[in-house]
């Protein structure tokens, strides 16, 4: 819907009768008065802003239509059917009003499946949602089913998934408990805002583990994840008591409401015609900058005190709430500076849901307090096409993304064709793991999605245009890694079948080992199966459609 809008000016203007407001918001130095413009150009008829409606509302029959397309899937009776059977009640309970009896139905559904699937204790606590509010005419069936599941529980209860908390190999920064305090930031002009180490690191190193300031999910996957922690939690995740568009574990849901969801909610149908993944992802990092302060005087305050500083994370206190967005303010120096008519417009467009259907309206009701948010949407949208990260998890032998967040530490790292660190997606947070050996002093380097295995150098730099990447694999011009030879001086490294920590110890140390001879055909295949190890290790649960074949 942005693009429709954006492309209303042009064809509007055909004949030159905007070109006076153009020109006086191109001349113009002063954002709040470049917002007035766009507010002119607007009432003028140089583009439509899209209606603003109110949210769908929760209605029960067309929760009773999810839940019978989750029926027919229950039907088919195969694990397949099962699990389509599960987003389709998941949709169904979102749909479902309050307290009606439809609400219970959705939930004695769910409970079906997860009877099927042999996940008693989920079961029983869907029975217990579905108790609340359906008629007496269920409760017998429920009863029965509850009975079955304590008996079948009691004799071969399924050992639960084993969950791997990555921790920091290193004491932790005191300001900044999750990164380990042998990092430091330095700036120069060859390299801008960048990590180094001030001690050796060794593959297998983890040096943080970072949370995201914010995330979301992609649409796809609203009713299938829990919006907050990004985990599927076996597709039993609670709806929203308001909008029908969004779910959560139980124990995030009302966390999330006060972090994000409360202004969110009141307009999340119209943002999901609006918005794309990037404008997604700025919405929330605005939401959550505003949730994080007392008021609309204390957000706008802090954001005028640090404006013209160049503040990372390492320069602020993260026991305290207060500093949680300073250094996303300053996220991705290599962003575009000059902000023209079309970021305006599309800033102006986020922002007149939150300000008008929101209780921002009470908040941020005068005009400082309004541009304040216009110029936070303007302000990020610039930065996030680069600074959003994306998450990834396996899934029927391939990796799929399926949500984006905001994590100011991975916004210092420059890109290497021959990165040193390897970064995983554990729920809503990034592990950071070293790849390669690091000596004290030297820089940390990620990948961005552009690496010499698979790309020559040629085609690398063709792609990276926004710099001229000086990696070690372009100096020495790496070869693909098809056409890499055996090191002659490195035996092959002993065979590690199993996941396991000591598989990916095995595969650390035989790194260690033989770091000199990089690249060769042996260390290669060491480090795909390293990073194997890792992702597996670190993945918090099996997606449901890999689980249940």
């Amino acid at each position: 819907m942005i693009q429709r809008v954006l492309k209303e000016v042009p064809a509007n203007n055909r004949n030159g009768q905007f070109n006076e407001i153009i020109e006086r918001f191109e001349k113009s130095e002063d954002p709040l008065e470049k917002f007035r413009i766009i507010d002119e150009l607007e009432h003028k008829g140089g583009f439509r802003r899209p209606k603003l409606e109110p949210r769908i509302a929760k209605n029960n029959e067309t929760s009773r239509n999810y839940r019978n397309l989750g029926n027919v899937r229950f039907n088919k009776r195969t694990n397949d059917g099962y699990t389509k059977a599960l987003k389709q009640y998941n949709k169904a309970l979102c749909y479902a009003e309050n307290g009606s009896e439809e609400l219970g139905l959705g939930f004695a559904s769910r409970s079906a499946v997860y009877f099927e699937l042999g996940l008693y204790d989920i079961c029983i606590e869907n029975i217990h949602l579905a108790r609340q509010t359906v008629s007496a005419r269920n409760m017998d069936e429920l009863n029965n089913r509850e009975a079955e599941c304590v008996r079948r529980n009691g004799l071969a209860r399924k050992k639960p998934m084993p969950v791997h908390t990555p921790k920091l190999n290193f004491p932790a920064n005191v300001q900044i408990p999750f990164i380990a305090n042998c990092l430091k930031v330095d700036r120069n002009e060859q390299y801008g805002r960048h990590i180094r180490t001030t001690v050796h690191l060794k593959v297998g190193d983890v040096v943080a583990v970072e949370e995201a300031f914010c995330s979301t999910l992609d649409h796809k996957y609203k009713y299938e994840r829990c919006e907050k922690c990004l985990k599927e939690n076996n597709f039993n995740l609670m709806p929203c008591r308001h909008c029908v568009r969004s779910m959560f574990c139980d124990t995030c849901r009302d966390e999330a409401y006060e972090q994000f969801h409360k202004l969110e909610c009141p307009v999340v149908d119209l943002m999901a015609q609006l918005l794309c993944t990037y404008t997604s992802v700025t919405l929330r990092t605005v939401i959550r900058a505003i949730t994080s302060f007392e008021s609309a005087e204390s957000l706008t305050t802090h954001v005028e005190e640090i404006s013209g500083q160049d503040l990372t994370i390492f320069d602020c206190d993260y026991t305290k709430k207060s500093s949680y967005y300073a250094p996303v303010y300053f996220m991705a120096e290599n962003c575009v500076k000059d902000a023209g008519l079309s970021i305006y417009i599309v800033a102006s467009l986020i922002a007149q849901p939150l300000l008008e259907l929101t209780e921002l309206k009470d908040t941020f009701s005068d005009e400082k307090a309004a541009f304040t948010i216009k110029l936070l949407i303007q302000h990020h949208l610039k930065r996030i096409p680069i600074i959003h990260s994306r998450y990834a998890t396996y899934n029927k032998k391939e990796f799929f993304q399926y949500a984006s967040g905001v994590h100011p530490l991975r916004d210092l790292l420059n890109h290497s064709c021959a990165p040193n660190l390897f970064i995983t997606s554990v729920g809503n947070k990034f592990v950071y793991t070293v790849l390669k050996p690091i000596e004290a002093g030297e820089q940390l380097f990620d990948n961005y999605n552009v690496d010499f295995r698979r790309r020559t150098r040629a085609e690398r730099q063709e792609i990276l245009t926004t710099f001229r990447c000086q990696c070690m694999a372009c100096q020495y011009d790496y070869r693909l890694e098809s056409e890499i030879g055996e090191g002659r001086h490195v035996p092959n490294m002993p065979v590690c079948d199993t996941v396991s920590f000591e598989s990916m110890r095995i595969c650390a140390a035989y790194l260690n080992k033989y770091s000199r001879y990089y690249p060769c055909k042996q260390l290669l295949r060491a480090e795909s199966q390293f990073r194997g190890q890792l992702v597996t290790i670190y993945q918090t649960e099996v997606p449901m459609e890999e689980r249940f074949k």
